[in-house]
């Protein structure tokens, strides 16, 4: 019988469950799949001529960023303290990742104040671009994460 995951546990907790079952970079790479799916759900629907379901938009908007909202979290979890104070571990890559993370935040922060649902509603195409943007925004910070950070973290 499966133990109730704590608030903001990354990984499935069971019986037999150890530490080497579900390594923590293997739940952050399904958490970027999740955001994926979600991200090529918007673009399909930012892909209409105009919103079709207002409310269905909304709950999109919401479902993404609460997911980026987590997958930051669990990063930081998973691999913020233990990254930084490892010996050995390239500091300017990590400085870089960190900067990297940062600019992804801001420039989704700005999206989101920059494009009110009333906004995106009123200017769907001038939306789906943005959109279009942030997406590959994401894309390469996913890349560089899943091809350059943590690798270190499962070799560390």
């Amino acid at each position: 019988m499966a133990e109730p995951a704590q608030k903001g546990d990354v990984t499935p907790r069971s019986a037999a469950h150890t530490s080497r079952e579900i390594l923590p970079t293997a739940v952050l790479s399904e958490q970027h799949r999740q955001l994926k799916k979600l991200a090529a759900d918007l673009t399909t629907m930012t892909q209409q001529v105009q919103v079709a379901d207002t409310e269905a938009f909304g709950r999109l908007r919401l479902a993404i960023s609460r997911a980026l909202q987590e997958h930051f979290e669990a990063e930081d979890r998973v691999l913020g303290h233990a990254m930084w104070s490892k010996s050995g571990m390239p500091a300017t890559l990590l400085a870089d990742w960190d900067r990297r993370r940062q600019q992804f935040r801001m420039a989704y922060s700005q999206h989101l104040r920059d494009w009110t649902l009333a906004d995106a509603t009123r200017d769907w195409a001038g939306y789906g671009k943005a959109v279009a943007l942030r997406i590959g925004e994401a894309e390469t910070l996913a890349q560089f994460e899943e091809t350059q950070i943590y690798p270190l973290a499962r070799d560390g």
